[in-house]
């Protein structure tokens, strides 16, 4: 299995299956997107952002991401998925991996899943219960 690896800087580390083994390539997140997240991280009490978390990333060929993130949601219903992702320098967003493995299960039967819970993330936040972001 394809994996990308993420040191913190309080030296743990995890591990998010690639996405591509889902769909082929990584998920681009639509325009304007982060810019959303942004302001709904001002406006929303759940929603939390940490700053110089990540230490490095390690892909499964060993490239590197540059500006990386993680983002880490718990649904009112109490699913936990976490998403590691890169910006790039227009601010554009792409998912590479997926934590947890079951979640790229899902991924791989119902490919509009990581549609809809970004969609709930920036759209219907009552729905998520936390919602952590890290760079």
């Amino acid at each position: 299995m394809r994996v990308w690896t993420v040191e913190l800087t309080e030296g743990s580390k995890r591990t998010f299956v690639d996405l591509q083994t889902a769909f082929g390539q990584y998920y681009k997140l639509q325009s304007g997107w982060v810019h959303k997240l942004q302001s709904l991280i001002k406006e929303q009490s759940a929603y939390s952002v940490h700053l110089n978390l990540i230490k490095m990333t390690k892909g499964p060929q060993g490239e590197r991401l540059q500006a990386p993130f993680l983002l880490l949601l718990i649904t009112a219903s109490r699913l936990t998925v976490a998403f590691l992702g890169e910006l790039d320098e227009n601010e554009t967003g792409y998912i590479v991996g997926v934590w947890p493995e079951q979640f790229l299960q899902i991924l791989k039967e119902d490919k509009d899943a990581i549609v809809n819970l970004l969609f709930i993330l920036t759209e219907q936040p009552q729905l998520l219960e936390t919602v952590d972001l890290y760079f």
